[in-house]
């Protein structure tokens, strides 16, 4: 079975964020991870530099490797999404990336359905989260009949569709994308998130296949670890600390990539 998943680029994927002393941060992100994995995880998009979160890509060869769809859904603007998911797919599949970047979709902020100035928006604001624009997957994205088999990653959870909570997985996100210090417990699990999301996705996909069930029904049994659970916030944000989910996810991605490892006190 064919399922469809949908990622954010922004403090997701990539990180650009390097403060007022970009230098340092680079150095600092270099010390822990390395030079040459450093060289690897650093684009250039629109005159920009990001850094890509390591394992990203193995995740995106994961799921090609299992014939899933692979979109794209940021907020940013249409022609710096392109440039910047066609850089990560050419680190990602080198000289198949033309070929793969003719079955990805890539949504941008004229795809959000923007709130502004809508008054009674409450129908839109799930779990009283207010947001001024919805990543609206349903009949934007993919098709109503493909809605309970497509999952939106993200690390910010205003983004979500009332009506579509079942459909978002949320991963941590840091300002910084190292820590300074070794006691920064957020960005140290930001810095894994693709573990974490792999080891995640692995239980869904394997719960649904399984089970015969949604993907989305399969999401909310492993968000909830029960049968009839229903998607809470606290639950989308309680999985983060599952150690269990990080290891999962490393074993599979080390797969594609046999140096993956865990960065400093997560080790």
């Amino acid at each position: 079975m064919t399922f469809t998943i949908v990622f954010d680029l922004d403090e997701l994927i990539v990180n650009m964020q390097l403060g007022k002393s970009p230098e340092t941060e680079l150095q600092r992100a270099k010390t822990l991870l390395g030079e040459q994995c450093m060289e690897q995880l650093t684009l250039v998009a629109m005159g920009c530099t990001y850094l890509v979160y390591p394992g990203f890509y193995e995740v995106f060869r994961w799921l090609h490797h299992q014939c899933h769809a692979i979109y794209f859904f940021s907020s940013g603007l249409e022609k710096r999404n392109i440039e910047l998911v066609s850089s990560l797919m050419n680190r990602s599949f080198g000289n198949e990336s033309d070929i793969i970047m003719e079955n990805i979709k890539i949504f941008s902020r004229h795809h959000c359905l923007d709130l502004r100035n809508v008054e009674d928006d409450d129908q839109y604001q799930p779990f009283s989260l207010f947001g001024n624009y919805k990543k609206v997957l349903r009949n934007v994205v993919v098709p109503d009949e493909k809605i309970q088999y497509t999952l939106l990653i993200e690390d910010d959870p205003t983004y979500m569709m009332k009506g579509e909570e079942e459909n978002m997985i949320l991963l941590p996100s840091g300002i910084a994308y190292v820590p300074a210090n070794q006691n920064d417990k957020s960005t140290l699990l930001s810095l894994h998130k693709s573990y974490l999301l792999c080891g995640i996705l692995d239980c869904i996909f394997s719960k649904a296949l399984t089970k015969r069930i949604t993907l989305t029904k399969a999401s909310a049994q492993v968000h909830t670890n029960s049968e009839n659970g229903k998607i809470t916030l606290d639950a989308l944000r309680e999985i983060r600390n599952n150690a269990a989910y990080y290891e999962r996810g490393l074993s599979i991605l080390r797969s594609f990539n046999p140096d993956l490892q865990f960065f400093g006190k997560m080790k």
